[in-house]
């Protein structure tokens, strides 16, 4: 119930139900990720995503698939934060 959490915890919970690795949003991701490998592949380029407003600063890859392993199919994640923002707890970053 929202109307007895403690302060912070539905914006928080918002946040997480928010994140690539959320389990609402798995068949969204991964069509995203599919299409722009398959993008990145026809048209021989790099994708870079960049992305924000989640408190923390960070940099991923994400590898293609083993049968379609190449180089075009690594997409860059970089995460950028405003400096004054505070981190979330350690357990809650992946």
């Amino acid at each position: 119930n929202g109307l007895r959490a403690p302060v912070g915890t539905v914006e928080l919970l918002d946040d997480l139900r928010d994140h690539w690795g959320h389990k609402a949003h798995k068949i969204e991701r991964d069509r995203l990720i599919q299409r722009l490998q398959e993008f990145a592949m026809k048209r021989k380029i790099k994708v870079t995503i960049l992305g924000g407003d989640v408190h923390c600063a960070a940099t991923g890859t994400i590898m293609g698939d083993r049968k379609r392993l190449c180089d075009d199919c690594t997409i860059t994640q970089i995460v950028s934060s405003a400096v004054g923002n505070e981190p979330p707890p350690g357990p809650l970053i992946k």
